[in-house]
């Protein structure tokens, strides 16, 4: 989501710059002071506005997400997606983890291809989420987030992941999310989600997969679409298939990517985390 606000031609602003010390060399110093502040603030507000109108026009998820088991033997995955796959599968199974599936979605359209892979642990209180998210265009590449996952008998959810990039959207109340972007060992990262979970959890579920991965994440995705609904974020088409950006949602989510909101959320979450890593200590 954030890539049409990463690809704002910032070369626009050191261009238009020179142009003002070029075209205007009798300015008076403070008046080409101001015009050349002007520049990028013009065009960062320009920003705020064409940057929501693109999302909203562009963006959409899917209703229903369907979630296909793949067998990487018989089928053609990214050389690099798949080894990631089996570095963080290879770590997981020696500290008690076995393999539940390999899925596959389509979320992003034919440009971008998920691939999920789910594990337990031993007792099936904890499932461990790998989440590649395969992009061809413009450049083959692929981005992999671990996220560990255990569910209380109250209903809150404990989540310890090390994604790099902040949710556009709030996540539910009953959700505790330990944010660690630093940490790249699925090791070093269950140890901090089983102190979350000793801290938190309330008689952990068992069996959360219930045997079946891809209903498991089918109801996920389901559950996360409908709380952005209910926040505003997006609506659902006449169709009931697909769920659309708001207005509202167009202009948070672009926002939130931008200058000065961005390092601002950031420093945020990391005060946050903070804030959680302390209440382990007490």
């Amino acid at each position: 989501m954030s890539r049409p606000v990463q690809n704002f031609p910032a070369i626009f602003i050191i261009v238009a710059i020179i142009a003002v010390i070029y075209f205007f060399p009798n300015l008076s110093e403070n008046a080409r002071i101001g015009l050349i502040l002007a520049v990028p603030f013009s065009l960062l507000g320009i920003a705020y506005v064409l940057v929501p109108v693109r999302l909203y026009r562009n963006h959409s998820l899917s209703a229903c997400s369907e979630f296909q088991a793949f067998h990487p033997s018989r089928e053609v995955v990214p050389e690099d997606t798949w080894d990631n796959i089996c570095e963080a599968v290879s770590t997981l199974v020696p500290i008690g983890f076995h393999l539940a599936a390999h899925l596959q979605t389509c979320r992003s359209g034919p440009s971008g291809i998920v691939y999920t892979t789910l594990m337990e642990n031993g007792d099936h209180t904890i499932v461990a989420n790998l989440n590649t998210r395969f992009v061809a265009k413009p450049k083959a590449q692929g981005y992999t987030v671990l996220g560990f996952f255990t569910e209380s008998a109250d209903g809150t959810v404990i989540i310890t992941a090390n994604n790099a990039v902040l949710a556009h959207a709030p996540h539910p109340e009953n959700r505790i999310v330990l944010w660690m972007p630093d940490i790249q060992f699925p090791d070093e990262l269950l140890e901090y989600h089983l102190r979350l979970v000793a801290k938190f959890a309330i008689e952990p579920k068992r069996d959360v997969l219930k045997g079946d991965p891809a209903e498991f994440m089918k109801r996920l995705s389901k559950t996360q679409a409908s709380h952005w609904a209910k926040m505003g974020y997006y609506k659902l088409d006449a169709a009931g298939r697909i769920y659309r950006l708001t207005w509202k949602g167009a202009m948070l989510t672009a926002w939130k990517e931008l200058w000065p909101i961005k390092p601002a959320r950031y420093a945020w979450r990391k005060h946050q985390t903070n804030k959680l890593l302390r209440k382990l200590e007490e």
